[in-house]
């Protein structure tokens, strides 16, 4: 029998609320007056800008002049991922097993797959130069794709079907997949087969980044935060000073983390590695993290697109994003 989900993704989604099954899978969607300020789920750094997916379909992307601009998508239904590949293709993830994609820049979104009767969202994805690539979401759905995300089949990773909730690979090439249970599976030969890591915590982890020399990040419910600078062969907790969920991170260019998550909680790490709070007018949960430059984050989440100037001090000015 299948288990409930997190309390933490529940949460989540209360943010972004699902569309009802009932509604038609291929039901454009509605063309919005402010995108940018609709809740998003998740984004990508590409050549000349940045692309954000989000609820009912919502995909934005960055213009020149500082502005987003709304693009069309083939379906109604919420995307919660989206990843730029090697052959400048661009595919997300969402509800409903649904995958779709890009192929190149100025072509228009098309749908790969959408499967209703698995019931479940597909929550993240990784995908190698080789080809070689795999979705995961909800109940322990995973999917693998050998020919670039174009075609996609279902595979058991884990018996006991946690969630999964983000997919990495780490410079040397080392896979990680974490999710609830304290669940951080590690694969060094591409996916091929899958090592359970024991971290001595059984919460839910939302989210992995790796950095450069072996150094890891996984973290989670109640500010939980995990390093391992030794591959995954040893963890230790970084102190946040903070209880809030954390659902995203990203490193700086000197190699300081800043992680974002409920109730608008922005935390940058400081030369001695210990956390700082930023204060700022945004409250809304924060989902994802992009460092647009040296000296500018991105924020994405309930309440749309925000932009942070890091300035001199480890403290950060704020602006809306007009």
């Amino acid at each position: 029998m299948r288990h409930a989900l997190a309390p933490a993704l529940l949460l989540i989604f209360a943010a972004f609320p699902l569309p009802s099954g009932s509604e038609p899978l291929y039901e454009t969607p509605a063309i919005l007056t402010c995108p940018e300020c609709s809740p998003i789920n998740a984004a990508t750094q590409v050549a000349d800008g940045i692309v954000a997916v989000g609820q009912r379909g919502l995909i934005l992307r960055s213009t020149t002049d500082g502005g987003w601009e709304q693009q069309y998508a083939p379906i109604r239904r919420t995307l919660n991922a989206v990843i730029h590949t090697g052959d400048d293709r661009l595919i997300a993830v969402g509800q409903d097993a649904l995958v779709i994609s890009r192929d190149s820049p100025g072509a228009s979104w098309t749908l790969i797959q959408a499967d209703p009767t698995l019931d479940a969202p597909l929550l993240d994805l990784w995908i190698g130069n080789e080809g070689r690539g795999f979705a995961v979401g909800a109940y322990g759905l995973a999917l693998v794709t050998d020919d670039g995300g174009r075609n996609w089949s279902e595979r058991k990773i884990d018996a006991q079907e946690p969630h999964f909730y983000a997919i990495r690979e780490a410079p040397e090439g080392t896979l990680y997949i974490c999710g609830e249970y304290g669940t951080v599976l590690q694969s060094r030969n591409r996916g091929a087969s899958w090592t359970p890591l024991t971290l001595g915590w059984d919460g839910t982890f939302f989210g992995c980044r790796a950095g450069h020399e072996g150094r890891i990040l996984v973290y989670g419910l109640e500010g939980m935060i995990l390093e391992s600078r030794d591959q995954g062969a040893s963890w230790r907790r970084l102190e946040t000073g903070s209880s809030a969920s954390i659902y995203d991170a990203t490193f700086l260019a000197d190699g300081r983390a800043v992680v974002v998550g409920a109730g608008g909680t922005v935390l940058i790490e400081t030369a001695t590695g210990k956390f700082e709070h930023i204060a700022h007018p945004h409250r809304g949960s924060l989902t994802a993290v992009l460092a647009r430059n040296p000296h500018t984050l991105v924020l994405f989440g309930e309440g749309g697109v925000h932009t942070l100037a890091l300035a001199d001090s480890p403290h950060f000015r704020i602006r809306r994003e007009p």
